[in-house]
């Protein structure tokens, strides 16, 4: 299973991220890391011991979770740069939304900690940018439906209209 550990600058992702597989991948300073953080974690499974020990198989594989911390300067951003990530986000399985609800001196933060607000805002960006695929996606099949004949364009005017 892949996570991605998603969230505004300085909520915690990275933190999370090591707590999590044990690592020590750094914090960004200014919590505006541009690195996404990748560690692959066994998951411990007692059930899988008891069936290698009965069944002494040549290999064992356990189970594992990849854990991809993904830097928080994408969002709330439209510079196309800072979004291009957005895209890895699809590869993942499920995705991990980290908020803050912790106040910190050394870590400062615009305005009062809102963690409503902050989960709201990561769901917007995720939003704006499944509908920057989606037009895309619209736009191409308008294309490609000038380009076909009367006779074939009934399953591209079908897909349009899911749109």
């Amino acid at each position: 299973m892949r996570l991605g550990i998603i969230g505004l600058p300085q909520s915690g992702k990275t933190s999370l991220f090591n707590a999590l597989t044990g690592g020590e991948a750094p914090v960004a300073a200014g919590g505006y890391g541009q690195d996404t953080h990748v560690a692959v974690v066994k998951v411990p499974d007692a059930r899988l011991d008891r069936l290698t020990e009965m069944f002494s198989p040549k290999k064992t594989t356990p189970a594992e979770v990849h854990y991809l911390d993904f830097p928080g300067a994408g969002f709330g951003s439209r510079d196309r740069s800072e979004v291009a990530w957005v895209g890895q986000l699809r590869t993942v399985d499920a995705l991990v939304i980290v908020v803050r609800a912790f106040t910190d001196p050394s870590v400062p933060n615009d305005g009062p900690i809102d963690p409503v607000a902050a989960l709201e805002k990561v769901q917007l960006d995720l939003v704006v940018a499944d509908l920057a695929v989606v037009e895309r996606k619209r736009t191409r099949l308008e294309s490609d439906l000038k380009k076909t004949k009367t006779a074939e364009r009934a399953p591209i005017e079908a897909e349009i209209a899911l749109f």
